[in-house]
């Protein structure tokens, strides 16, 4: 036998086989130490109490090994606060006061801390085999149990174990590798004591988080049960040519056995090996990653059939907003805006504005008479309506420029008249008043005036030159715009 055991008692394997007969769990609630008496001694499974308690407290923990199933470890700690004694035996106790185990333990002595001024947690584990460890159940108050700090630390390092987020692996293996030795993944040399992705076993149920060995390689300590590996596991690739920096994650579902269950891993996310802007259309997986990519130039090829043709919604742009091609108008600035052309009698090509050719052809000039056209030049002009059979302005042809002028007129003048009348005039005689002589003698003296009048030239006018003013042109007050034409 070993130096130090763990012994079911008569007791408890009697009480054990009662509970398997009843069909209820074993319950363990206690743990006893004692000094055995004041000596070390072989404990027998005859055995119903300890040789001599000293200490006696709830169980900390109980559960089963990972690697052996019927073994149970039951753990428990004593305060600093007790002590002062050695430890040499310990007992567990079923829930109705029955020693279910004893416990050959090494001597060791307990300090309290009150009387020797320093202390220590003592920390106890008991390995013992029962033949059905699903049947054993502990029972514990949380109030009292205290759990020591590598308990806790086990503990959380088991639980964050668990998680579907695992640490990273260095590489992943997408083909089927041999699982020993040192080796090249994906650009990258493995060596001893790398975890690796193994993903592409032609035995899928090996599939998994290895640790690399020179030897043969081991599930890493996170992924090395079935607790541990559950759908939707991540983990991260941190190098390789084809699958670095990419995220990975466990695409089978359902309860897993590990070693049984066949594993198959996806890549999630990563690197697609397309720059941004390189394909207008591109293809991808159901994780929405690039797996192809083109550059059509039709609807067709984006994969679009439920859409209109180029024509129809030119079509329908027309319909909505109308054809303006060959609209003339006016702006208020020196350059024209999109989508039309100066007014200016230029040669532009019948190409480029086919549309704009479409519609006034050569009647503003044929251009080189093959490839361009002429523009309407109305630069300086006043637009004006086509007469189109008024006969305001007869015989005018479409399109044509007509030359300035002013309507036909005459003007009339006339000066103020003054009616029918004479003018009288003065004479002057040459002889002086004197007395009166013989006329016959010539000697009469006479002296005195005499008038006359001329003749009448009736109603009548005069000519009247007018003065010219004016400038070079007709033209009544206006703005200067930009003529243009939209193409």
């Amino acid at each position: 036998m070993a130096d130090y055991y763990t012994l079911l008692t008569n007791a408890g394997i009697a009480y054990e086989t009662a509970c398997k007969a009843a069909g209820v769990p074993i319950k363990l609630s206690q743990i006893s130490v004692g000094d055995g008496g004041g000596a070390v001694y072989n404990p027998a499974a005859t055995a119903t109490a300890l040789k001599r308690e000293v200490w006696r407290g709830p169980l900390n923990a109980l559960f089963q090994d990972e690697k052996n199933p019927s073994w149970l470890l039951a753990e428990v700690t004593i305060p600093p606060e007790e002590g002062g004694w050695y430890v040499r035996e310990a007992g567990l106790w079923t829930d109705t006061g029955i020693l279910y185990a004893i416990v050959k333990y090494p001597e060791s002595f307990k300090p309290v801390l009150a009387t020797s001024g320093s202390g220590k947690e003592f920390y106890i584990r008991s390995i013992f085999e029962t033949s059905n460890a699903s049947l054993v159940t502990l029972l514990i108050d949380d109030t009292v149990v205290k759990a020591t700090r590598a308990w806790v630390m086990g503990y959380l390092a088991d639980e964050l174990a668990k998680l579907d987020g695992k640490p990273s692996v260095r590489v992943v293996a997408t083909g089927n590798i041999v699982l020993n030795g040192a080796q090249q993944i994906d650009g990258v040399a493995v060596v001893s004591g790398q975890r690796v992705l193994v993903a592409g076993q032609a035995t899928a149920k090996d599939n998994g988080i290895y640790v690399a060995a020179n030897g043969d390689w081991v599930r890493s300590v996170d992924s090395n049960t079935s607790a541990k590996v559950t759908p939707g596991l991540t983990v991260m690739v941190e190098e390789g040519t084809a699958n670095g920096d990419s995220l990975w994650h466990l695409v089978t579902n359902g309860p897993i056995t590990l070693g049984t269950t066949a594993l198959s891993f996806e890549m999630l996310a990563g690197r697609t090996g397309i720059q941004a802007g390189a394909y207008k259309s591109l293809t991808v997986d159901k994780y929405g990653r690039a797996i192809a990519g083109d550059n059509p130039t039709t609807v067709a090829g984006y994969g679009l059939t439920d859409v209109y043709t180029k024509a129809q919604v030119e079509a329908f742009a027309l319909s909505v907003a109308g054809d303006r091609v060959g609209e003339v108008t006016h702006f208020a600035m020196v350059t024209p805006p999109a989508g039309f052309l100066k007014r200016n009698g230029a040669a532009v090509s019948r190409t480029t504005y086919a549309a704009l050719f479409a519609r006034i052809g050569t009647y503003y000039g044929v251009g080189d008479g093959a490839t361009t056209f002429n523009l309407p030049d109305s630069r300086a002009h006043f637009d004006r309506a086509f007469d189109d059979g008024r006969n305001v302005d007869p015989g005018r042809v479409f399109g044509s420029v007509q030359a300035s002028q002013n309507a036909a007129h005459v003007h009339t003048a006339s000066a103020a008249v003054a009616g029918a009348h004479t003018h009288g005039i003065w004479i002057n005689l040459d002889r002086g008043p004197g007395t009166e002589g013989n006329a016959v003698w010539g000697d009469e003296p006479w002296y005195g005036s005499a008038g006359t009048t001329t003749s009448s030239n009736g109603d009548h006018t005069h000519a009247i030159t007018i003065a010219s003013s004016g400038g070079t042109e007709a033209r009544p007050l206006n703005t200067a715009f930009l003529a243009c034409i939209k193409y």
